[in-house]
């Protein structure tokens, strides 16, 4: 009780792709229950739903969180909130610096795949790349990352697995309650980050790099057959090719 009641003492996070908010706001109403005496300071990133250049990009439209706590919110340094940019993720590196230890990041990117549902995985990997890459820039020793995912049927979204468990202590993948049935999302929780994966540096310059290209970080001969076996057995998936 004593670790907790220090953790959430000082409890600084971080939300991406947090539009309309309800990371922010599950959070807060579990706070000021089980915590209500604790310093709960938060920043999030979207895409910006006053940007009019984002209107038919994704952005979502439901403004009633982000009017009434303005000041909470990153829009980066074009000001579209796209996390895909490295100048507006570097903005909001700079933010969190200024912010404190930050805890916890999560991740609740998508992109609208009706035209296609077949192609969910391929189309969402270079945001859930982007997603990674600053959140691991903002999170602090020990924190830890929740990231939104689908199926992982595609080498890349296995490579990216395989690249969290080799800087994180423990990744768990679980599905809430709460998620609908009828789609694939499921949560990539990820605690204690150490960053000790020996090439962790180049991994994230590389993925900084990166556009909307579907290579993978890994190699499938890099990563190791019981891996791979483990992320098949929790998706019914076959081996990645």
């Amino acid at each position: 009780m004593c670790c907790a009641k220090t953790l959430f003492e000082r409890f600084f996070q971080v939300h991406l792709c947090e539009a309309p908010g309800a990371f922010v706001t599950a959070l807060n109403h579990f706070l000021k229950i089980h915590h209500p005496k604790s310093n709960f300071n938060w920043c999030a990133m979207t895409l910006n739903p006053y940007y009019k250049g984002n209107l038919f990009d994704g952005a979502v439209l439901d403004d009633r969180l982000i009017v009434e706590t303005l000041d909470h919110w990153e829009f980066g340094e074009d000001l579209t909130g796209n996390i895909k940019n490295k100048r507006n993720v570097d903005r909001l590196v700079a933010r969190c610096r200024k912010m404190g230890k930050i805890s916890l990041v999560t991740a609740d990117g998508s992109v609208d795949c009706t035209d296609n549902p077949n192609d969910q995985e391929n189309k969402v990997h270079h945001l859930h790349l982007s997603e990674v890459v600053a959140a691991l820039q903002v999170l602090q020793f020990g924190g830890t990352f929740v990231l939104k995912m689908f199926t992982f049927f595609e080498l890349t979204t296995v490579s990216l697995l395989y690249f969290l468990v080799n800087v994180f202590d423990k990744v768990d993948i679980f599905k809430p309650a709460t998620s609908k049935q009828g789609n694939s999302e499921v949560y990539v929780i990820c605690n204690g980050y150490q960053r000790v994966y020996k090439n962790v540096s180049y991994v994230l310059e590389m993925a900084n790099r990166m556009s909307h290209s579907e290579t993978p970080m890994f190699d499938l001969n890099i990563i190791p057959s019981d891996f791979i076996q483990e992320v098949n057995c929790s998706t019914h998936a076959q081996p990645p090719v």
